[in-house]
């Protein structure tokens, strides 16, 4: 058995890489799942970190096993509680995604952590809100993925679309859905692929789980949305080829779920179409019963402020709702740039993941 390393990143969902790769890469040490399709994107992706495999069946005869008992720090992209707590290293949470809300199950969960990594400003001000005793260590380092997106260029804007066989000349149409009952791929992608006019370039981009992991009905959409496709100019189903980064800075409009990636796409302040499939009311119901204070949940719900919704509009096809809200976007930009800050908080030069990499440093030199 190889010498272990002092820090183990651990992640079952491949949403986590974009915080965990960058941070790894500048700390060393090991990336570890139970799961074989993480393992295997994991290596394909990042072929110079180190990655193994925690076997659930002979666990003891894995390496990733092995790597986590040893381990002085875990860095986890979720709670994880019934793995992790056994281990006898440091427990550090670094959230995949952006988190916006804390619901009263997932405090619980954060008590089994050492120290928590948080985003940004939001993050600190849900945590303050939701833990008046203050038993929790944490900082504010940022948000890592940021490091890895491209910055905006003309050229690297004709680059990256001339690699994906599209055309610099016209506008780009991002579609980036999240997944389960929240997402809308199944429900609205293959309308979009063919309401969508050539007058665009159009990238469908489904969730990295779906890509990955998806089910029957999703790979059969993969399919039916690939056919739609192959009859229409300017347009790519992206199933992972390109990092996030590179496809948000590239649009001109996102088509999203109100999720993550259209709160990162504000990174390069992408104007918004929400679909709604999963309506703001049935978040608000949802959070009511999670237990999520009411603060968080308006807070919340500004993101609606921040573009068009599909289901409000009153149109039957996505060119026309396309078309609107391209036509608000300029009216819209300060709600989009006042909702990034009270997110993500000030840019900043300095690398976030050299601020996450120091603490975890400082932690294995402190133990």
């Amino acid at each position: 058995m190889d010498t272990p390393s002092p820090i183990v990143y651990f992640a079952k969902m491949v949403q986590a890489f974009p915080l965990i790769a960058p941070v790894q890469r500048l700390t060393g040490g090991v990336f570890v799942s139970t799961r074989g399709s993480t393992i295997r994107a994991f290596r394909r992706q990042f072929p110079d970190l180190v990655a193994h495999r925690y076997w659930r069946v002979a666990s003891r005869l894995s390496s990733g096993w092995h790597d986590l008992q040893k381990a002085t720090v875990i860095v986890a992209g979720a709670p994880h509680t019934k793995l992790l707590k056994p281990l006898p290293g440091r427990k550090v949470m670094i959230f995949h995604g952006c988190t916006n809300h804390f619901s009263q199950g997932a405090i619980a969960e954060l008590l089994g952590f050492d120290h928590v990594l948080l985003q940004g400003p939001r993050m600190a001000r849900m945590l303050r809100r939701n833990d008046p005793e203050e038993r929790f260590s944490y900082s504010v380092p940022g948000y890592v993925p940021f490091d890895c997106f491209p910055r905006p260029s003309v050229e690297g804007r004709r680059q990256q679309l001339l690699s994906l066989g599209l055309d610099p000349s016209l506008q780009t149409i991002v579609y980036t859905p999240t997944r389960s009952i929240y997402g809308s791929w199944c429900q609205h992608a293959e309308a979009i692929a063919s309401q969508v006019s050539e007058e665009f370039n159009l990238i469908l981009r489904p969730h990295p789980h779906q890509a990955v992991c998806g089910n029957s009905e999703e790979r059969a959409s993969f399919r039916a949305v690939s056919t739609v496709l192959r009859t229409r100019r300017h347009a790519k189903l992206d199933l992972g080829e390109c990092s996030l980064g590179e496809v948000l800075s590239v649009a001109d409009l996102l088509i999203s779920d109100t999720n993550s990636t259209a709160e990162e796409s504000l990174f390069y302040d992408v104007p918004q179409l929400f679909t709604e499939s999963y309506s703001r009311e049935m978040w608000v119901e949802q959070y009511a019963r999670e237990g999520v204070d009411q603060e968080s949940v308006e807070a919340l719900l500004s993101f609606y402020d921040c573009g068009l919704s599909f289901s409000r509009l009153g149109v039957d096809s996505w060119d026309d709702a396309v078309r609107q809200a391209l036509a608000a976007a300029d009216e819209l930009a300060p709600v989009r740039q006042a909702y990034f800050a009270s997110v993500f908080g000030p840019r900043s030069d300095r690398p976030v993941a050299r601020n996450v990499a120091d603490e975890l440093m400082e932690m294995v030199s402190q133990a």
